[in-house]
């Protein structure tokens, strides 16, 4: 083998050699290029065999479950008045109750509505018995007030929802003021405004009973008996008696016949009288 065919070799293995080296990059380049494959989403609301005939199941979905709960709610010096209970994810049952008394009149109140989220935890429910008085009523609103309650709440933002609260008041032990045919207003006080409506309270021997539905949860509450209205004096004509007319006695016509008879009688007398006197002259 001459010198000038070891170079033809050497030459062609080298070129050979290249031509690996440039493929091998090449393919490799290529596969840096080619994108990731999109992953399949898991399926939302149940599971199910996958589109194409595939075959698999997809992954599920759990809503999170109610708990049902029950939590006090309190006034604002932390005593307990009644309870909150849940009921599921928007509704929330609302019942408190308290009572008091005013000399020897007791007094309790009760209140159920529903809520679509539970009384924050620093909430409060304050319910206050005064005395029962007109102040604060519009000119004109006159009567006798039964009876008088402050119902307050923190926050502001929880609200009742419609058709609730609904209020039951219990008196007992008035001595004064109940008339069941006497009309009865319950008056809301919530600083310079005022709502009124007439009401039915169920009435006892020195009870009172009175459910009602409000215009607003919190306020000032009246219950006031309206006033009697003052008759009007009407004068009264008095009737001029008329003379009585004296009955006739029962022998009337019996004692004019004797008169009759005694009176021709004298004027017989005396005419005979006349006539002897004048014959006498003759």
């Amino acid at each position: 083998m001459n010198n000038r065919t070891l170079t033809k070799l050497i030459t062609t293995g080298m070129a050979l050699l290249l031509l690996t080296v440039v493929a091998a990059d090449v393919s490799l380049s290529d596969d840096d290029f080619n994108p990731p494959s999109i992953p399949t989403p898991v399926p939302v609301g149940g599971g199910g065999s996958s589109g194409g005939g595939g075959g698999g199941s997809g992954g599920s979905y759990t809503p999170p479950a109610f708990e049902a709960y029950t939590l006090p709610i309190k006034s604002s010096d932390g005593t307990m008045i009644g309870r909150q209970e849940g009921k599921n994810f928007n509704s929330v049952m609302i019942w408190a109750e308290k009572n008091g008394s005013i000399g020897n009149t007791m007094y309790v109140l009760t209140v159920e509505g529903e809520t679509s989220q539970k009384i924050p935890d620093d909430g409060w429910l304050d319910i206050t018995f005064e005395t029962p008085d007109t102040t604060g009523l519009p000119e004109g609103m006159d009567g006798l007030a039964l009876a008088k309650v402050k119902i307050a709440k923190k926050p502001d933002d929880w609200y009742y929802k419609s058709g609730s609260p609904k209020y039951t008041l219990k008196i007992s032990g008035l001595t004064e003021g109940l008339d069941a045919g006497a009309t009865y207003y319950l008056v809301r006080l919530d600083g310079a405004n005022f709502q009124g409506q007439k009401v039915a309270p169920d009435i006892g021997s020195g009870q009172v009973s009175l459910k009602f539905t409000p215009s607003g949860d919190i306020g000032t509450f009246i219950l006031l008996r309206a006033a009697s209205p003052t008759p009007t004096p009407t004068s009264t004509l008095v009737a001029t008696p008329t003379p009585t007319p004296m009955p006739a006695s029962n022998n009337s016509g019996m004692t004019s016949v004797p008169i009759l008879i005694g009176t021709f009688a004298v004027g017989a007398v005396l005419g005979i009288l006349v006539m002897f006197l004048m014959a006498k002259k003759r």
